[in-house]
């Protein structure tokens, strides 16, 4: 179904967009489970590291390809399922991503070997590609403006439940069952998932467009050529490297330098939680305040905090457990009040392209991401000086990007 909204006063022309035959919430509630299959398929493994290591024969340092082979997957699928999505519709994207997506958990489920294992984590990330990409645009399709920031906010404050449980449903498998029942039930989440999707929403694509390399090509060049854009991509990107960075080091520096042994998800889950109930905020308060004001006010708090922080931990004294969790618990409430803020300013210019311009907004802020994480994780000494570190950097170039963003622009 379609509505007619946006009716210039000045002449007779009617712009029409998709509308939703469901609430909100559950439509929320909906995105927020396609768009978790990243975070599920990360989190939820985490406290079977020890259990893959023996499982594999491999060492602590080789560890690191269970979480960056499935980003490397992730950024390419991000990349090919945009256009796919504006070419061949929004749902069947989503079917054809979930299909890889499987494709790659039986590969994992039943790997002898690291390297298939690897392989079925890389093939896990390009078929989740397309439920990322494509829920983006959904979300683009049907909202704009600090409409869409407060509905991706919301989205994000739902799908933060997933950081928060993951690692403790994990943990129940391990206790139960062998630890590739974890990915059974990657299967069967995203099965359910899936369904709930393709049976609710109706299309909201209004018209295909032709796959070709110049359209692609084109697309691409328009979103590197919004410099506005381009800065919030790259804020995202430096933001998302300084998360990523915690996520890969975690559980070694809970387990062996704060010695939480099997309590690790309970910290896990304390800290996710700040995220999402900052991001549930940001839902509340997004519309009033504006979604550019809100994200420079919280990077300009998040630069003053890791950078205190950082200074404290060089020349005075050391991290213990409690202190370290209030850094990061509170660190990542900033970040609840930034994510989603910059993720829709960074696509609200090509509502037109919505599908391109996901994929390229997802791909290039994953590659950041991955750029950062990586050079950051090789110093990890096993203490928690490269996360304060990591952070404060990130947070101080996310300060001047966004500060500096006009400057940039009359240039």
């Amino acid at each position: 179904m379609y509505s007619a909204i946006d009716i210039p006063t000045t002449f007779s022309l009617i712009y029409w967009r998709p509308t939703l035959k469901i609430s909100n919430t559950f439509f929320c509630f909906i995105i927020a489970g396609m768009i978790s299959f990243v975070a599920l398929s990360i989190d939820t493994l985490l406290p079977a590291y020890t259990e893959i290591k023996n499982k594999f024969l491999i060492n602590d340092h080789q560890l690191h390809w269970v979480i960056t082979a499935l980003f490397f997957g992730f950024s390419l699928g991000q990349i090919l399922f945009g256009p796919i999505s504006d070419r061949i519709g929004r749902k069947n994207s989503v079917l054809l991503g979930v299909s890889i997506y499987w494709l790659g958990c039986f590969i994992c489920l039943f790997s002898n070997s690291y390297m298939i294992f690897v392989l079925g984590r890389f093939i896990q990330g390009f078929g989740i590609g397309g439920p990322r990409v494509v829920s983006q645009a959904i979300c683009r399709d049907l909202f704009s403006g600090n409409r869409l920031a407060s509905i991706n906010s919301f989205i994000m404050s739902i799908f933060i439940l997933v950081p928060i449980v993951a690692p403790l449903l994990g943990q129940g498998i391990l206790f139960f069952f062998y630890w590739k029942y974890i990915i059974v039930f990657f299967i069967l989440f995203s099965l359910i998932t899936t369904c709930f999707l393709l049976l609710n929403v109706e299309e909201t694509l209004q018209e295909k467009k032709r796959i070709s390399f110049l359209a692609i090509v084109k697309h691409f060049k328009e979103v590197l050529s919004n410099l506005t854009s381009m800065i919030y991509i790259a804020c995202l990107g430096l933001l998302l490297g300084g998360l990523l960075t915690f996520i890969n080091i975690c559980q070694p520096l809970y387990f062996n330098y704060f010695d939480v042994g099997s309590r690790f998800p309970l910290y896990f889950a304390l800290i996710a939680s700040m995220l999402g109930l900052s991001s549930y905020l940001n839902s509340r308060y997004v519309g009033q305040f504006g979604a550019v004001k809100l994200a420079k006010i919280f990077s300009l708090l998040l630069m003053i905090w890791t950078s205190i922080n950082f200074l404290y931990q060089i020349n005075y004294f050391s991290f213990n457990l409690a202190w370290f969790s209030i850094f990061i618990m509170i660190s990542f409430s900033f970040f609840g009040f930034i994510f989603g803020n910059l993720n829709a300013l960074a696509i609200n210019p090509f509502g037109h392209i919505a599908g391109y311009a996901s994929s390229v907004i997802g791909a290039l802020s994953t590659f950041i991401a991955l750029v950062v994480s990586g050079s950051a994780s090789t110093f990890f000494d096993g203490t928690p000086i490269v996360v304060i570190f990591t952070l404060s950097v990130c947070s101080i170039s996310t300060f001047f990007l966004l500060f500096t963003q006009k400057l940039f622009e009359k240039k």
